[in-house]
């Protein structure tokens, strides 16, 4: 006689079936990322922000008609051994040379100048993890999937390439430098903090765009199996 396991009906065959993205399935999820970070990012003005508190005076700092320009270079998901890493290459500048955006220094010195900046070569990264989770509103199954905190060598990449022009801006950054202050890395952080706040709130669309197009892969579906009704999904 031989013995032979039965499977009771409705019993769960867990990872039955298995299904792998391939390169071309991730190169399709990428593409929602492409746009991630929109070609333009028109930020205006940066309201005056004290940059000094002297015994004497203030000295105070605002940028007007400020531009972000950006190129995608690449975006990838490379593989770590900490896990996903969304990361998308891409150059940055600020305004154009006929178009500067409108930098003013107020308080203690007092004067105007017009910014633009090379193309830079910058790398964002941030985390990406995928979970099977359940819409709690459908109790339908869905991958979940979630951006870590991005990191980004922005600072380092604009170094050498910010223009200030029409003003002295030997003597605004000498000034500066007695008080422990730079002038080119005061505007970088400026608009970087803007950058990282947009980032930052793009970040679910992003997710909910990925969760969507993993949505239309999903298979689910019943056939019979030798006399039984096979449900797999």
């Amino acid at each position: 006689a031989q013995s032979q396991d039965y499977l009771a009906p409705g019993a769960f065959i867990e990872e039955g079936i298995s299904l792998d993205i391939t390169e071309a399935g991730l190169d399709s999820l990428l593409g929602l990322a492409m746009d991630f970070i929109p070609p333009d990012m028109i930020i205006g003005s940066i309201p005056p922000q004290e940059i000094a508190d002297l015994f004497f005076c203030t000295q105070d700092l605002a940028i007007d008609n400020l531009i972000l320009h950006t190129d995608v270079q690449d975006v990838s998901i490379d593989a770590t051994p900490d896990g996903l890493v969304l990361q998308l290459t891409r150059d940055l500048w600020i305004n154009d040379s006929d178009d500067p955006a409108i930098v003013s220094f107020d308080g203690c010195i007092d004067y105007i100048c017009f910014l633009h900046s090379d193309p830079a070569n910058i790398q964002i990264q941030m985390p990406l993890s995928m979970a099977l989770a359940t819409d709690p509103a459908t109790g339908e199954e869905f991958i979940d999937v979630t951006l870590g905190d991005l990191s980004h060598n922005i600072e380092a990449a604009m170094q050498n390439k910010i223009h200030m022009t029409d003003c002295a801006v030997g003597t605004i950054n000498e000034w500066l430098s007695a008080v422990g202050l730079n002038m080119f890395d005061l505007i970088i952080g400026q608009f970087v903090g803007e950058l990282e706040t947009t980032l930052e709130e793009e970040t679910a669309n992003i997710e909910i765009l990925i969760e969507d197009a993993l949505r239309a892969l999903w298979i689910e579906d019943s056939t019979d199996l030798m006399g039984s009704q096979l449900t797999y999904k």
